[in-house]
């Protein structure tokens, strides 16, 4: 509004110089006109969007029987961990690399090869006769859906202004969570009437769909030819010293001890615990999983908003506080309603912390740089989803289930430590250097 106080004020000092009332409009319309661009959503943003919603989806119908699909293919029960985890095992290995491919080759062929591997990964998980084929299945699965995902959010944070990335990005990962726990009963549906086999026909076939959007796309193309142009092309040990960068590399712990509790003692643990020690019927503990999960995916909209207004790491740090005590509360507890209570606030803590903490992230590296660091960042992730349910169940196993919550409280809740010398709100100034 600069140019409207300062045209105003000279008005008012001297109402008769002549043509400052129409410069005043001028200025007026200027503003209004910046505004309205700075809120438009591009088509490309929505056809991505419904992309995610696409693959989450599918992904999530798998939730629902894939242990116990695995565990009758190998009666052992030696690799039905190993089967589970194979999704993302190959995204720890892909996030990165391709990340930077992505400069070369463009978003569009990125997307176009993800979708293209995760049809492939679902035709051949549906032809399944062995825990071997399902592992590879999986495997070209993750693949797939990490070469979009990355390229998602990449694209987003490079369409957007600093300003507007906190809702965008929540927006995108809320529509991911709705995916995700929609796609379950729908899965335990289609098992349970057509068999298993028939859910990665309905999954593949809305992979197929996304591929056809993508391939499609005019946004799309138009943003990855401009992309590659603009992008800075940097080589893997480029993108690891970034890891130089403290802003980056705190963001990127931050989402390796995130993910160790979510998937070591949210996913597998705590159903454990509920029905284990508390005695809970799996249809309840169903409730609280699908509770949690809405309250998250409301949560990442309504926060993303939240954190453009007052700054990335107060939603960050009130995000860690509210989920690492409702983890420790969680073993207080005994009965279902309290419970239910405590995963709607878990929920809302880390619902917080998921889009804020990314969109820190994009803040911390310059724009020609945003492709790596996203890699970097899902890595982080993909590592921490690996090995995070063997080192909670380890935990497990030296104590007790309890010093599994206590030790993911305290383990989140270090992460105000190493979050709180990062800054935020000057994106491009720490850019990442060779």
């Amino acid at each position: 509004m600069s140019a409207f106080v300062d045209t105003a004020l000279k008005l008012i000092a001297n109402p008769s110089l002549g043509g400052q009332f129409y410069k005043l409009l001028n200025a007026i319309k200027m503003e209004v006109k910046e505004k309205r661009e700075m809120m438009k959503y591009p088509t490309v943003y929505f056809e991505m969007l419904f992309i995610g919603l696409l693959l989450t989806l599918g992904q999530g119908m798998l939730r629902a029987f894939l242990p116990i699909f695995a565990r009758e293919l190998d009666p052992t029960g030696v690799l039905v961990g190993f089967s589970i985890s194979s999704f993302f095992f190959a995204r720890t290995f892909a996030e990165l690399p391709f990340g930077l491919i992505a400069s070369r080759i463009g978003m569009r062929m990125l997307v176009l090869l993800g979708l293209c591997l995760a049809t492939i990964g679902s035709l051949i998980c549906s032809l399944s006769t062995s825990i071997y084929t399902l592992i590879l299945g999986l495997t070209l699965w993750g693949l797939g859906v990490a070469l979009v995902f990355t390229s998602n959010t990449a694209l987003i944070i490079e369409l957007f202004e600093p300003v507007m990335r906190g809702s965008t990005l929540g927006t995108f990962q809320g529509i991911e969570f709705i995916g995700t726990f929609v796609g379950a009963p729908i899965g335990g549906f289609f098992a349970e009437q057509l068999g298993y086999t028939s859910v990665f026909y309905v999954s593949g076939a809305f992979i197929i769909i996304g591929f056809l959007i993508a391939f499609a796309s005019r946004g799309l193309k138009q943003v990855s030819v401009r992309s590659t142009r603009t992008s800075m092309r940097i080589s893997f040990r480029e993108a690891l010293n970034g890891l130089r960068n403290w802003g980056l590399l705190a963001t990127c712990i931050a989402s390796l001890f995130r993910m160790i509790i979510i998937q070591g003692v949210i996913s597998t643990v705590f159903p454990i615990y509920l029905y284990d020690f508390l005695k809970m019927r799996v249809r309840l503990i169903g409730i609280i999983i699908g509770v949690r999960a809405v309250s998250i995916c409301l949560a990442t909209v309504g926060c993303g908003h939240l954190s453009d207004k007052i700054g990335r790491k107060p939603v960050v740090f009130a995000g860690i506080i509210i989920e690492g005590i409702c983890i420790y509360l969680y073993t207080l507890v005994g009965s279902f309603e309290p419970m239910l209570f405590l995963a709607l606030v878990e929920g809302l803590g880390a619902g917080m912390i998921i889009v804020t903490l990314i969109t820190l992230m994009s803040e911390q590296v310059a724009p020609e740089h945003i492709r790596g660091a996203v890699g970097l960042y899902h890595t982080f992730i993909d590592v921490g989803a690996v090995t995070g349910p063997v080192l909670i169940i380890m935990i497990q196993t030296m104590f007790d289930i309890y010093a599994c919550f206590i030790f993911g409280a305290a383990l989140l809740l270090a992460n105000i430590l190493t979050l709180s010398n990062v800054k935020e709100g000057k994106d491009a100034s720490l850019a990442l250097k060779p």
